[in-house]
């Protein structure tokens, strides 16, 4: 779900006149609840979006991943579906950002398994490591998935048209 709140976000000074509205003796609603409405259709909208284009993206990093694992000689190429990887692979839209101990936990499996998929990920350009002070890894993030989701809010921000072509 993408948040109205982005859309409201845009247009404080709407947002805020409705609500005032509601505290007058004799309140007009009636733009306030049509804006309302209208924010949660381009809110819908955007979701819509982003959940197709988070299924595209999706699509393009399981085949970078079997390119990869083609490369490196593992086969299978395409990992099973009950492999942490894959299973990894598969959340990204809903937990784009993971160490190795959320992982771990997420999927039942051992810290050692969870590494393995996350570095294997990495690997194939489909995560980014964070790093802290002294090169130490802190998370891996899925850099696609969270620009995916700042495009749908800024959609939401400032509308459709201005990330039509990003």
């Amino acid at each position: 779900m993408v948040p109205i709140s982005a859309v409201f976000a845009a247009r404080t000074d709407v947002y805020l006149a409705g609500l005032t509205s509601y505290r007058d003796p004799e309140p007009y609603t009636d733009e306030w609840v049509i804006g309302f409405a209208q924010a949660a259709e381009q809110a819908a909208q955007t979701g819509v979006r982003l959940a197709r284009d988070a299924a595209a993206l999706g699509d393009q990093l399981l085949q970078r991943l079997v390119e990869h694992r083609r490369r490196r000689g593992t086969s299978p190429a395409l990992a099973r579906r009950d492999a942490v990887v894959m299973k990894i692979l598969a959340d990204l839209s809903t937990h784009p950002v993971l160490t190795t101990e959320s992982a771990a936990t997420r999927y039942g499996v051992s810290a050692v398994a969870a590494h393995r998929a996350l570095t294997e990920l990495a690997d194939a350009g489909i995560l980014g490591r964070s790093k802290k002070h002294k090169g130490k890894i802190v998370c891996c993030k899925a850099d696609a998935h969270l620009g995916l989701t700042a495009l749908a809010e800024r959609a939401n921000r400032v509308g459709v048209g201005d990330t039509d072509r990003r």
